[in-house]
């Protein structure tokens, strides 16, 4: 067998939660090759360190590089923003403002975006200027916030280009890999990686091939006559919100359909 890099575990690198998949992943199948190995040797050197199986790190020196940018050598604090609810139990959000502070002049903290406040001007943390400003979820669910909370030093860092927000910025979404995975091309991809991947298309009006290789002529009109054998899922979104479930939510005509399938 050829040596391999390694593999890959999560397609979706857009948010803190793909990047964490990854490593746990990474450790989880470096522990069991090992034993594995310790029971019967293969012959097979796998590399569960290779930077490109480790996301994160190159995330954390994407915000740096931001600080850099717009404070040069100079200290600083980056705040990772989520939502309040979620400071205490979401793990990847904890780990990612962790990585940072292990960076010689930085200082990462995870906050509620109500948490921030203006100082003399300054956009701040504790009284803390604060240079770069990660957030992981939509801007629907920032303006809500801002109907709770004032936000007004969220916006204003907004405005001097200090937030980065994966959502809607990639270049092609998660959710859209996969289509490309089961369409026409995929005698591209290894038949095992074709046959893990669930049927995807997105969802409007077009010309399609089914999920056995049919042709649809309609994917709307197939949609509704095939529909307690699907899931609809927004193309952005994250925690389930807006997905439907043909056998789940048998009402389809009272979906707001939009997204993929």
């Amino acid at each position: 067998m050829e040596d391999v890099s390694g593999y890959h575990s999560e397609w979706n690198l857009g948010s803190p939660g793909g990047w964490d998949y990854q490593r746990i992943t990474q450790l989880i199948g470096k522990a069991v090759w090992l034993r594995l190995n310790e029971i019967s040797p293969i012959k097979v050197k796998l590399d569960f360190d290779h930077p490109l199986l480790l996301p994160i790190n190159g995330f954390v020196k994407m915000l740096v590089k931001a600080h850099r940018t717009r404070e040069g050598s100079n200290p600083g604090l980056i705040a990772v923003a989520a939502e309040e609810e979620t400071l205490e139990s979401v793990t990847e959000n904890k780990n990612l403002a962790q990585c940072l502070n292990t960076i010689h002049g930085i200082s990462g903290v995870l906050i509620a975006p109500q948490e921030l406040e203006l100082k003399n001007g300054k956009v701040c943390w504790k009284a803390q200027p604060v240079s770069v400003i990660f957030i992981d979820f939509n801007t629907d669910v920032l303006l809500k916030l801002h109907k709770k909370y004032d936000l007004s030093a969220l916006l204003q860092a907004v405005q001097q280009r200090r937030v980065i927000n994966p959502r809607g910025t990639e270049p092609i979404n998660v959710k859209s890999m996969f289509e490309v995975i089961t369409g026409p091309n995929q005698n591209r991809f290894h038949r095992e990686i074709v046959r893990r991947t669930p049927w995807t298309r997105q969802f409007y009006p077009r010309r399609t091939e089914g999920p056995q290789g049919e042709e649809i002529c309609n994917l709307i009109d197939w949609t509704r006559s095939n529909w307690y054998n699907l899931v609809l899922k927004p193309e952005r979104g994250y925690s389930g919100k807006g997905v439907r479930v043909g056998e789940v939510h048998r009402q389809k005509e009272a979906t707001s359909f939009g997204g993929g399938i």
